[in-house]
């Protein structure tokens, strides 16, 4: 029995059209990782993806989005947070609570999307 790919496995033509989306919800499905196709979004102002299996992020991917504004990755598999999605600063909401990092701790996520940002950029080595 042959089973179905998930539909963003094989974006096609079909998903030429989707790169003008503004808003994308994506959560509660069972996704490791955030489908590639959404890093080719460039107008993608919000992008709700919680509640699925995301183990990892590609902030290079991210880093195309230069207009999200809101990225909602809570209850997830994330185990680190890349110090580089700190230079996201056009963030203005994003939500990692539920994740099984250590870093950053409890306490700065529950300052909010400007002191996750700030800390991240913190810890930036510069070679």
């Amino acid at each position: 029995m042959k089973r179905n790919k998930p539909v963003f496995e094989e974006p096609g033509k079909a998903w030429a059209t989707l790169l003008y989306l503004r808003e994308i919800n994506i959560s509660a499905n069972r996704f490791e990782q955030l489908p590639a196709c959404v890093y080719e979004m460039k107008q993608l102002e919000i992008l709700m993806a919680s509640d699925n299996k995301i183990n990892s992020l590609y902030v290079e991917g991210l880093s195309k989005l230069e207009r999200i504004a809101i990225l909602d990755l809570h209850n997830n598999n994330i185990d680190f947070v890349p110090p580089l999605l700190g230079n996201m600063t056009q963030l203005r909401n994003l939500q990692l609570n539920g994740n099984p990092f250590r870093v950053p701790r409890r306490a700065i996520l529950d300052k909010g999307t400007y002191e996750i940002l700030d800390y991240l950029r913190s810890r930036i080595i510069n070679e």
